[in-house]
């Protein structure tokens, strides 16, 4: 059995670190307070291995904001707005019983610059994926981050919502915030999942300082027992 599953892992891989944030990883590494190194997939590997962690790997596409020039955020809402183009894809998600991870709240990528890079946190606010959950009663939404500085937001979207989750990644547990901590421990501890944020977070020392958490006797559902029944994982 796992020591824990780290339900929020980005790749350290040349791919996403050299190319997908590329200009924007020195002022992400500035914000993290942290130096990222570029790891080959085996070591990825071998570093879950060793931490005794099973990770799930996350997917990056952001070319369209960063590559070209953009179709703004207010152009995507204009056009959701009128043609609610995203509904086929919840659907197809709900029909398939697959749960989707959504970031939700503040950012680390593009900090440290003037107008942060150009992304702006308005788009992260969870009553968004709110809405999603509540016309997909199928649908398992799991919340990143939970959703800082909205995320009385998560945990109101949580209480309401069965099929809405939240995971710890990306903060430090001394940092959480003790609305998070409190519910985590309580009326949330069946729908959390830890996760770090590797490779922005060394999960191993992240486990070290667990009990900054304060989750007591749900500290194993929150680390394994929830991320195995979300994910439908033999821990055996």
């Amino acid at each position: 059995m796992p020591r824990a599953i780290d339900f929020h892992v980005h790749s350290s891989t040349a791919e996403w670190l050299g190319g997908s944030l590329g200009p924007m990883l020195d002022g992400t590494q500035k914000f993290f307070r942290t130096e990222v190194r570029i790891r080959s997939a085996e070591e990825m590997a071998a570093e879950y291995e060793s931490w005794d962690l099973l990770g799930v790997l996350l997917a990056w596409d952001a070319e369209t904001a960063t590559g070209l020039p953009p179709l703004t955020n207010d152009r995507v809402a204009e056009i959701c707005d009128t043609y609610p183009q995203w509904e086929p894809l919840w659907d197809k998600v709900e029909e398939l019983g697959l749960p989707v991870i959504v970031h939700v709240g503040m950012t680390g990528l593009g900090a440290c610059e003037p107008g942060g890079s150009g992304i702006a946190f308005e788009y992260g606010r969870p009553m968004y994926m709110d809405m999603v959950a509540a016309r997909h009663p199928g649908l398992t939404v799991v919340m990143a981050h939970f959703g800082y500085p909205w995320h009385l937001e998560v945990i109101s979207s949580a209480l309401h919502k069965t099929n809405v989750w939240m995971d710890l990644s990306g903060w430090r547990p001394r940092y959480v915030p003790d609305e998070i901590k409190r519910d985590a421990a309580t009326r949330l501890r069946d729908r959390t999942v830890w996760g770090s944020d590797y490779p922005m977070f060394d999960p191993g020392k992240m486990l070290e300082e667990i009990g900054d958490l304060r989750l007591g006797d749900a500290e194993e559902g929150v680390l394994r027992g929830n991320a195995a029944r979300l994910l439908a994982v033999d821990l055996g």
